[in-house]
């Protein structure tokens, strides 16, 4: 258990309130698809630099922690996936790569956009897969992991973009390494030159396995 809890209802409640709005009110950049307005790289630094003195930037399973992360996402346009295929690849502070996932866009309708999201079996042979046409080309779902149904994020048109939720409520995985049961949560928001990230595993006892970050949110902005 958390020694303390992470207050998620500030992310929870501006999701809430973005996906409520009436698509009346979205301005020039959300006309874009999510897909598109994702694309390109981004860093939380400004987040960081404006952490109190004393506040924890190294992760952990508990407590609050807040680290630096550069994110990248980019289009691969030759894959045997069918949607939109965007490449995530996060950097640490100290550039080693501590993230690559698929995020697979689907519309649904001109409101509404669902992605699947993949991670690699063996992630480090598919490092910088953005920048390989021949690798792009050669990876399939055997190369990939995927997550059961349930676990779509659903995308719904805001002012300014995009807000996706992927809910505990239909998501729920078995861990690798414990076997146990594990509900999955995030949240997401695109702008034109933002991206707001969250996500947790909690177990059926209340326990949570994971809180990423450990406490608010990514806040990553294009330079």
């Amino acid at each position: 258990m958390f020694d303390v809890m992470p207050d998620l209802r500030p992310l929870r409640i501006a999701c809430l309130l973005l996906v409520s709005l009436k698509s009346g009110l979205v301005c020039a950049a959300g006309h874009q698809d999510p897909a598109s307005l994702l694309l390109g790289e981004y860093t939380n630094r400004a987040q960081v630099d404006a952490l109190p003195d004393g506040f924890s930037q190294e992760p952990a399973r508990t407590g609050a922690w807040l680290d630096f992360q550069a994110a990248g996402f980019h289009r691969l346009a030759n894959t045997a996936l069918e949607g939109e295929v965007v490449y995530l690849q996060w950097h640490s502070a100290d550039e080693t790569i501590s993230r690559q996932r698929l995020w697979v866009f689907r519309p649904v309708d001109d409101e509404t956009v669902e992605m699947d999201f993949y991670a690699f079996r063996e992630a480090e042979a598919w490092a910088d897969l953005h920048t390989d046409g021949q690798r792009q080309a050669e990876l399939n779902t055997e190369a990939l992991v995927s997550y059961p149904a349930g676990c779509t994020v659903t995308f719904r048109r805001v002012p300014d973009g995009w807000a996706g939720l992927l809910n505990p409520e239909t998501c729920s995985i078995v861990t690798q390494q414990s076997k146990r049961d594990m509900t999955l949560e995030a949240w997401i928001v695109i702008t034109a030159d933002e991206v707001w990230y969250r996500e947790r595993g909690q177990f059926p006892d209340g326990q949570f396995a994971f809180v990423v970050p450990g406490e608010g949110h990514y806040e990553f902005r294009k330079p």
